[in-house]
């Protein structure tokens, strides 16, 4: 069974689309495609994840990390002088 795909918003104009599907275990895994300004910039596979919540908590934050290191500011940095190395 094919599901439609759950948008996420992030920050500065990118978005992504968690296209998913439940496995024979029940799980939930599937790609997230993240675009800016509607052009496709790259794919994150998510793995199993027990529940559907849980899946897309996944992508969130994968997706909010591959946004960050891409952002003016996160883009080419070392990464002790990105600010979540910071932290």
């Amino acid at each position: 069974m094919i599901s439609p795909p759950i948008s996420v918003d992030l920050q500065g104009g990118w978005s992504c689309s968690f296209h998913f599907k439940q496995g024979a275990s029940g799980g939930y895994a599937g790609v997230a495609e993240i675009a800016l300004d509607g052009l496709r910039h790259g794919e994150l596979v998510i793995m199993d994840q027990p529940t559907l919540a849980a899946a897309v908590a996944r992508v969130k934050l994968r997706a909010s990390q591959f946004v960050s290191v891409r952002s003016v500011g996160g883009a080419h940095k070392p990464w002790r002088q990105r600010p979540e190395a910071q932290k």
